[in-house]
């Protein structure tokens, strides 16, 4: 595991290799305190300077705002005096070009770095109606390349540096890298769909005289800003917040406009659009366009569906997973092609509650997960994200029914490499019924859930005592409780018992009916 034998503050840098250092250097590197500097001056010397290059050997570092106003005040002495300028502090002799804003970097990346081991080593959410999972190989050649290529130099192969693939990780916002990467890898593994990142469109008549092949679908990824109420496609001088999705179907005429937001199409991207339209397929007649979710339902951040919306395309409940959804409806829209006719169709699909993807925000981490290896492996597999029984059903007509499709399954340290070979009743069997009695998270092994509070909670004797001791004992798994309304709800949440009231009379008794607890198991 390529995070496994990183150790924080045991790596010191210099001005030699801070050129050239990876994710891994930057989180094993020693931890420089950050601290205002109150005393300093603005000295000019005609002669050379003895100048305090090695900032790594500082203990502190002067804040970033702190360099900037030494920076400006430097730049104005340059203009106005000959000579070496410079700040002497109690820190030593400082020009700002003494690598003091890099080392501020490596602080800051350090800190992204141990975010991501956490999130790493996580627990993920994985949809119980898929069955294959990115492998545990793909993942670590992810790590690999992350933590020990050089950090800020751009890898030809992906399109991009370590420092962008990691936005792929924790809850950040992708960059247009991702986009042009995506775009390119679904442009060069097909012909009959044309993936176009629209701020990066640029002259329409240009863009159409370079197509040698007329395709059947235009699909967009589209970068926009504003709100719901009105929205603007991004440009360099108003960069947007938030992706979304376009789908042009020529054969049948259709336009399509995924927000998972619910937010309008800007007015700019229907305009160059429709002339784009007009120009490649030479036709006159307008399109009428099809929202996946009604903006005027979804004003105001509204989060709740009505019948104009498609309930069963994505609607994100959090602030950043609208790259990632947009690069795998993308991908589903370009290359399978009748899932995507699924997912914005209302109620006509009898198992649409195998289309787990309209809740993205539930499986952040898992489809994070799943781009890590389809940008790593430059390839595209929907099996990570298309459940095998509703292409069975779209191919062969037949009503297929999963009673437990909403069941998850909760994995930690990623995946295990088995579970590719798993099918999904496999996993549907896993056992994990033991839970943390302070945080909840579930176990296979006791011994493991007994590890677990020891290393991470204080109140182990407390929790121990709750699950070990007790006049109440579950006959499915050995927990022990000392009331029975606890070991009631541990019957409900760990094995889903239910219990109802039901009131039994007896001829010989002349009082009120008794209350009597039924158990029902499901």
């Amino acid at each position: 595991m390529a995070s496994a034998s990183l150790s924080s503050n045991k790596l010191k840098l210099n001005h030699l290799t801070i050129n050239n250092y990876n994710r891994q250097n930057a989180y094993e590197s020693q931890k420089q305190f950050i601290k205002s500097v109150q005393d300093y001056s603005i000295k000019t010397s005609q002669s050379p300077v003895d100048i305090t290059d090695d900032v790594f050997s500082l203990k502190s570092l002067p804040p970033k705002h702190q360099l900037m106003k030494w920076s400006t005040e430097l730049s104005m002495r340059n203009n106005i005096a000959s000579g070496i300028h410079y700040i002497e502090c109690n820190l030593g002799k400082f020009m700002y070009e003494s690598y003091g804003s890099m080392n501020h970097r490596v602080q800051e990346m350090k800190l992204a770095v141990d975010q991501e081991l956490t999130w790493f080593n996580s627990p993920k959410l994985v949809p119980k109606s898929i069955s294959i999972f990115p492998s545990q190989n793909l993942i670590e050649k992810f790590k690999e390349v992350l933590f020990k290529r050089p950090a800020n130099n751009e890898i030809s192969e992906y399109g991009m540096s370590p420092n962008t693939l990691a936005e792929l990780c924790c809850a950040r916002w992708l960059s247009s890298d991702h986009m042009l990467q995506m775009s390119s890898i679904l442009n060069l593994i097909q012909s009959h769909s044309k993936v176009i990142y629209f701020n990066f469109l640029g002259n329409i008549e240009h863009y159409v005289s370079r197509i040698t092949v007329v395709p059947e679908k235009l699909i967009f990824i589209i970068n926009v800003g504003g709100n719901n109420e009105k929205t603007f496609s991004g440009t360099d001088l108003n960069a947007g917040c938030h992706w979304t999705l376009a789908v042009y179907d020529s054969i049948e005429g259709n336009f399509y406009y995924g927000d998972s937001l619910g937010w309008s199409a800007p007015d700019d991207f229907l305009t160059k659009v429709k002339l784009l339209i007009r120009k490649l397929y030479h036709i006159n007649e307008s399109f009428n366009i099809t929202y996946c979710h009604d903006p005027k339902t979804h004003m105001n951040g509204v989060k709740k569906c009505s019948s104009f919306c498609k309930e069963n395309y994505p609607m994100q409940t959090c602030g950043n997973i609208c790259g990632v959804i947009t690069i795998i409806v993308c991908a589903i829209s370009c290359l399978k092609y009748d899932y995507f006719k699924c997912m914005i169709n209302n109620g006509q699909i009898g198992t649409n509650n195998y289309i787990f993807l309209k809740d993205p925000t539930k499986y952040s981490k898992y489809l994070r997960l799943v781009l890590m290896s389809w940008f790593i492996s430059k390839e595209i597999n929907l099996d990570f994200v298309v459940p095998t029984a509703i292409v069975r059903e779209v191919s062969t007509s037949i009503e297929v029914s999963d009673t437990n499709s909403d069941e998850d399954a909760i994995y930690t340290n990623v995946f295990e490499s088995n579970l590719n070979k798993k099918n999904m009743a496999s996993v549907k069997n896993i056992d994990l019924s033991l839970k943390c009695a302070i945080c909840n998270i579930s176990f296979t092994q006791k011994k493991n859930m007994l590890r677990h509070m020891k290393n991470k909670h204080k109140s182990i004797d407390e929790a121990q005592e709750n699950i070990q001791s007790g006049n109440s004992f579950c006959l499915q798994c050995g927990f022990k409780c000392r009331r029975i309304k606890d070991l009631r709800k541990h019957l409900s949440t760990v094995h889903f018992y239910t219990f109802q009231k039901e009131k039994l009379s007896f001829a010989n008794y002349r009082g009120n009916a008794l209350m009597f607890l039924k158990v029902e198991i499901v």
